[in-house]
């Protein structure tokens, strides 16, 4: 009877050990989805800062490209055709580095006050800019076709009559940027 008494004892201690085992593992479970919880939180609000900075950007964009100003000036020397020199200097976005060049042509034309460009790579079509020239400066933007498409920001400056220079900001979908001084000459 003994012998029945001292196995209950041990089986009742091993059942036991085997519990608090299983209540450590539940802790360690808990603290292990809390910590992701946060980590979760924390990228959402990472996120939700990245997409109205992005909306920021866009309704101004929008509005610029929406805007009739009758204080745009007409700027003959603008008309033509142009080699535009890019040359990469900021850049947070996967695929580009500093130091990128591209050069691509534009060719500038007006429509009423508004300034358009068409930007073409080896005679392939690029993209269309639409601005406006104002004071010392012209102004254009490139409105976003899709949710997929980049936001393109151009300010430039002429140097010269045939010279032009400037600085061209490119915001992907992602929220990366990439930043390009700018040499634009008259073909």
């Amino acid at each position: 009877m003994k012998c029945i008494s001292y196995c209950l004892l041990i089986l009742t201690l091993l059942a036991s050990c085997k519990d608090g085992k299983n209540e450590t593992d539940t802790v360690d479970s808990v603290a292990t989805v809390k910590q992701r919880e946060k980590a979760v939180s924390k990228k959402e609000k990472s996120l939700e800062i990245k997409e109205n900075e992005l909306a920021t950007k866009e309704a101004y964009l929008d509005s610029m490209l929406r805007q009739i100003d009758t204080t745009g000036i007409y700027n003959s020397k603008i008309i033509g055709d142009w080699t535009l020199k890019m040359l990469c200097t900021e850049t947070s976005c996967t695929g580009s580095a500093i130091g990128d060049t591209r050069t691509e042509q534009w060719n500038f034309s007006y429509q009423e006050n508004r300034v358009l460009v068409h930007s073409s790579l080896n005679k392939k079509p690029l993209r269309d800019y639409s601005g406006l020239y104002k004071g010392t400066s012209l102004i254009l933007a490139v409105k976003k076709i899709n949710s997929t498409d980049a936001s393109i920001y151009v300010r430039l400056f002429f140097t010269n009559d045939n010279k032009m220079e400037g600085r061209r900001e490119v915001t992907q979908e992602d929220g990366c940027k990439i930043v390009y001084t700018l040499e634009a000459e008259r073909i």
